[in-house]
């Protein structure tokens, strides 16, 4: 399910509920709008509701969150 989304969503979904910046904060930090911002998020938890429903992406969630916290990595550990 992660592995289907782009780099940039996997970057904006680290730093946003990872990191726990905002989004005018991530936009600012990569370039973009915050509405790029906004539209990469939507677009990224559309497609893992799309591909695991919401069980599934709570599991992928924590799994992520826990590989995050293992490793100290500012990515996604796929």
């Amino acid at each position: 399910m992660i592995k289907e989304l782009t780099e940039r969503q996997k970057t904006v979904l680290n730093l946003v509920y990872f990191e726990e910046m905002r989004q005018q904060d991530v936009a600012d930090y990569l370039g973009i709008k915050q509405q790029s911002v906004n539209d990469l998020l939507n677009r990224a938890l559309k497609t893992m509701k799309k591909k695991g429903g919401k069980r599934r992406i709570l599991k992928n969630f924590k799994k992520i969150e826990l590989d995050h916290c293992k490793t100290g990595s500012e990515r996604f550990v796929i």
